[in-house]
């Protein structure tokens, strides 16, 4: 017995210094890699309200101190959870990435608020359908089918399903105070069971095999919609919607766009690379952090005049004119912060513009390395601007030389032919 309290003695001086500060005042700790942690009771004289444990395997779950409402242990080889203790305190709960194959105990959890048992195959679910107090559920591949087991936990906030064998998700039809779903990589074709859940502002459906998507005309608090790698060939529904922050659409068949608003006009990301757009017009006078457009059919960017974006991806299209006055008119935030390389028939415009963006990018790199060589002893310049101009009119020189090249190639081509 002596000894065993000498061993907790030095276990709580060991674990004191790794307690961490987490939101709200609340204190937690992470262990990692212990193979000869068991008993955990000890815990409770560090007074930490979340304990944190991955791939220490062996945890004796019938130790858990009653002062924990949250307990997280992945990667720790569970396979019962029946002696789980301090259920009626415990606020949250992850077992993610264990082999736990049923979750009975877990009816006694009647103050769970959030849970998450992702990567835990084949578990038997439906006590989870009990706990309706849940806010919070993530089930990441486990091998779900069929999900009418949720259809009582209306008090849902966030639900995510991604990587598993979803088809239909009635069972979620009624879940009205969902905010946030995430259902990548499954295999969903039918979205009508989402017409009521008109309180989702994030909405995850990338990798599935969705065609329709008229539904999404009613979720008007929507602000980032995920739905890469589908079958889409009419993106017309969102045009009525106005929140948006994130829209993701990359591998579709849309060849279509239409006027994408939001109430403060400014775009995180727009992605719809990877598809057969050939029109812009609908995205005249966005704003944008970053439009990606790349690997269309995208033979005119004028309409992107008026548009401000920091990054802006136009790689692989059919781009034969792009003048200098109308990069100058998208108004890039950085010269280089433009992709126009690898396009399936460039023109001799687009190949000067390519050269005078790698000019210019090995010009201010040179400057920037030139200026942080200088000992600290030598006067600093007063006006590094105009060492900057000095700089990019000697880029200019190389510039007309490249462009005089260029001409002159493609002369010979044209009298070679």
């Amino acid at each position: 017995m002596i000894k065993q309290w000498i061993k907790q003695i030095q276990q709580i001086k060991q674990y004191r210094k790794a307690v961490q500060h987490g939101c709200y005042g609340k204190q937690y700790i992470f262990i990692k890699n212990d193979e000869d942690l068991r008993d955990i009771s000890f815990f409770r004289l560090l007074d930490i309200t979340s304990l944190c444990l991955e791939q220490c395997s062996g945890i004796q779950l019938n130790t858990v101190p009653k002062s924990l409402n949250g307990l997280y242990i992945k990667k720790c080889g569970l396979q019962n959870i029946d002696d789980l203790s301090n259920l009626n305190r415990l606020q949250h709960l992850d077992f993610s990435c264990n082999n736990i194959q049923r979750v009975d105990v877990l009816v006694k959890a009647i103050n769970l608020k959030s849970l998450a048992l992702n990567e835990n195959i084949n578990t038997n679910l439906v006590q989870v359908g009990w706990l309706i107090q849940l806010n919070e559920l993530r089930l990441d591949n486990i091998g779900l089918l069929d999900i009418n087991f949720l259809v009582d936990l209306t008090n849902l906030k966030t639900l995510s399903m991604n990587q598993n064998k979803i088809q239909g998700i009635s069972g979620i039809s009624h879940l009205i105070k969902l905010q946030k779903l995430q259902l990548s990589e499954n295999g969903i074709s039918d979205l009508s069971p989402l017409r009521q859940l008109v309180q989702l502002h994030t909405l995850a459906l990338n990798d599935n095999n969705i065609i329709d998507i008229d539904v999404l005309k009613n979720l008007t608090a929507l602000n980032r919609l995920e739905l890469d790698n589908n079958k889409i060939h009419n993106i017309w529904p969102l045009a009525g919607l106005s929140s948006w922050y994130i829209l993701l659409l990359k591998n579709n068949k849309i060849s279509e766009l239409c006027p994408i608003y939001n109430k403060t006009s400014m775009f995180a990301r727009l992605n719809i690379s990877n598809n057969f757009i050939t029109d812009l017009r609908p995205l005249f006078g966005r704003h944008y952090h970053q439009l990606s457009l790349e690997n269309n059919y995208i033979m005119d960017i004028t309409p992107l005049q008026k548009s401000y974006t920091d990054f802006l991806q136009l790689d692989n299209n059919y781009i034969t004119k792009f003048h200098e006055s109308e990069l100058e008119q998208i108004e890039l935030n950085y010269y280089d912060s433009i992709s126009v390389e690898e396009q399936k028939q460039p023109s001799p415009e687009l190949l000067l513009l390519i050269r005078k963006r790698q000019i210019i990018k090995e010009t201010f790199q040179k400057t920037k390395t030139n200026e942080s060589c200088q000992s600290k002893n030598e006067p600093k310049m007063r006006d590094l601007k105009l060492k900057i101009k000095m700089k990019v009119l000697q880029a200019q020189k190389e510039m007309v030389n490249f462009s005089e090249n260029l001409k002159k190639y493609f002369r010979e081509e044209c009298a070679s032919q």
